[in-house]
């Protein structure tokens, strides 16, 4: 058989690929063949120095308040454990100012296998980074910088390492063209001077299914990890690594059933502590996996961690990110009220449209006409209705990835959206502005969920940089 990626073999987990050989369930070490083409992912994947060497430097975070730094390192074992969690893939971001010690982590996890500047950067191409995650399929992937990923490809990038798979490609036949190294089970561990979790929402309205696979925390800066010690320290990975890996996976495939169970126990104390839902799993597999990686280790002799410490930290890491991405949420009328905002220099205000004290309805006329382009929106104060270009709104939900066809049932079934199929011409009454009439949402602006909600008034429209100030003294509510 010839091995075109290494890691665990299937979900029997009957023996593990490594460089050198197959670690087999049974306790055998039998040689294996690698293909050629991965030969160069393979070639950092080796062994240098004495594992001593090697613990005495990794032993540096073994200190009171590093436990930050001593999870960074535990990923890596971590995601040779993650395949034990049933997902495919997830992402642990370590951010933090220069010099705060997040890439030597990386070097640390990296060591664990080979040489510690086994990392991705910026400058491999799309498809050497998904050949990598292929290729190691269990083994932990770095990558240093990644927020300087572009946005759209960063998200694309983070939501295909926690699919597991690369995109299939086809034959000239139109077949799926055949390859065994495009799946896998593990954690890429990344660094970023800014954060992941913020850069992916503010690319989306709806960053969720990225976000909730992205398990992010700050490293913080010491004085100590800049010190010519820690440098000393640290300069022996240089010398010293590979060792600890085929200890750890020697160890696992002949031990599956135990740490299956292990695994169990653990994510039940985590799933106990921080009283998670199914939304967060990801991080929840994440830190078990993490965490029994950590027992093993130490029951190994591959580092001295006080592992409850960690385990402490790790817990209130959970919950600090729940309330991270809860605050962060958009809701359906969030998103609405974001395109009304958007939207301000679009606008046509009218009044009237109302009976009088005698009952006769009192003709609409414009009391503020857009100075910019074609009209998105109009608002009939009197009548507490806007009503929206629904095409408009399609594109801006479609660009900002909100979910257009959610948010429109969401709004209808709370009563915001009245009507999702209004003709209405939008310029009428207006004396700048001509056009025909175009399919509108009409929206209820007395609705609890819009009540308070503040349009832009016309010093704020000629002005666009008060708009953001706080007037919600000076300006009129729609409620």
């Amino acid at each position: 058989v010839l091995y075109v990626s290494i890691g665990l073999d299937s979900d029997d987990m009957n023996f593990f690929v490594t460089p050198n050989g197959r670690y087999m369930h049974n306790g055998d070490f039998l040689p294996s063949n690698t293909s050629g083409e991965i030969a160069q992912a393979m070639a950092p994947l080796k062994a240098k120095g004495t594992l001593e060497e090697w613990k005495a430097a990794i032993d540096f975070y073994n200190k009171d308040g590093y436990e930050d730094y001593a999870f960074g390192h535990l990923v890596g074992y971590g995601s040779l454990v993650f395949a034990f969690s049933g997902h495919s893939g997830a992402v642990v971001s370590l951010v933090g100012d220069s010099g705060s010690g997040k890439t030597t982590i990386l070097n640390s996890i990296n060591s664990i296998f080979g040489h510690p500047k086994n990392y991705l950067t910026q400058a491999d191409t799309m498809n050497a980074k998904m050949n990598r995650l292929g290729v190691y399929k269990n083994y932990p992937v770095t990558y240093d910088e990644i927020t300087n990923m572009d946005n759209d490809e960063l998200s694309q990038f983070v939501y295909s390492v926690s699919q597991g798979r690369s995109k299939l490609r086809l034959e000239q036949t139109g077949n799926e063209r055949s390859s065994t190294n495009n799946h896998w089970q593990m954690i890429m561990a990344c660094t970023g001077n800014a954060n992941l979790v913020d850069k992916l929402m503010s690319h989306k309205q709806d960053a969720s299914p990225e976000v909730l696979r992205v398990f992010e925390y700050h490293v913080k800066r010491r004085d100590e990890i800049k010190h010519s010690v820690a440098r000393e320290v640290f300069n022996k990975l240089a010398n010293n690594y590979g060792h600890a890996g085929d200890i750890f996976i020697k160890y696992m495939v002949n031990h599956t059933d135990e740490i299956h169970a292990l695994y169990g126990k653990v994510l039940a104390k985590i799933e106990e502590e921080t009283q998670t839902m199914q939304k967060e799993r990801f991080w929840v597999a994440i830190v078990a996996s993490t965490i029994v990686g950590g027992i093993i280790a130490r029951k190994l002799d591959l580092h001295s961690f006080n592992m409850n410490k960690i385990f402490v930290w790790a817990m209130k890491r959970i919950k600090d990110m729940c309330a991270v991405v809860n605050d962060s949420s958009n809701s359906p009328t969030q998103i609405l009220s974001g395109f009304l905002n958007a939207a301000y220099n679009r606008t046509i205000t009218v009044a009237g449209g109302v009976s009088d004290k005698s009952g006769k309805m009192t003709p609409l006329y414009v009391t503020f006409e857009p100075t910019g382009g074609e009209i998105w929106v109009r608002q009939e104060r009197d009548r507490n209705l806007v009503f929206i270009d629904a095409a408009k709104f399609r594109e801006y939900a479609t660009r900002s990835q909100a979910g257009y066809s959610e948010v429109k049932k969401a709004l209808t079934t709370s009563g915001v959206l009245i009507n999702s199929n209004t003709n209405k011409t939008l310029s009428a009454n207006s004396q700048k502005h001509q056009s025909g009439s175009v399919k509108c949402w009409t929206i209820d602006m007395t609705h609890k969920d819009m009540a308070g909600l503040i349009l832009p008034t016309e010093q704020q429209r000629s002005n666009p940089q008060s708009h953001n100030r706080d007037t919600a003294d000076s300006t009129p509510k729609l409620d």
